[in-house]
């Protein structure tokens, strides 16, 4: 799921042409993956990053490797003190 958010994320936000807005983007993005829009800003929120190119440029993107870590680290220190 999370590989999904950031193919389609990312495509998105490097596409020259958006044919539509960023809150229907992501209304979207949750019926495409069966979730809700709330969890689709939480999880883009939770993997967002910064990152530099060749020529230390800043550009914003969402990592699935991130938000997967930081949600299940999340979790798994919920469950311990339980």
């Amino acid at each position: 799921m999370y590989q999904k958010i950031e193919s389609e994320y990312d495509h998105y936000l490097s596409s020259k042409i958006k044919d539509i807005g960023i809150t229907d983007f992501k209304k979207k993005l949750a019926k495409m993956i069966d979730t809700t829009t709330s969890n689709i800003y939480e999880i883009i929120k939770a993997g967002l990053i910064t990152v530099r190119d060749y020529e230390y440029r800043k550009r914003i993107e969402f990592s699935a490797t991130v938000v997967y870590n930081k949600r299940t680290k999340k979790s798994i220190e919920n469950n311990a003190y339980d």
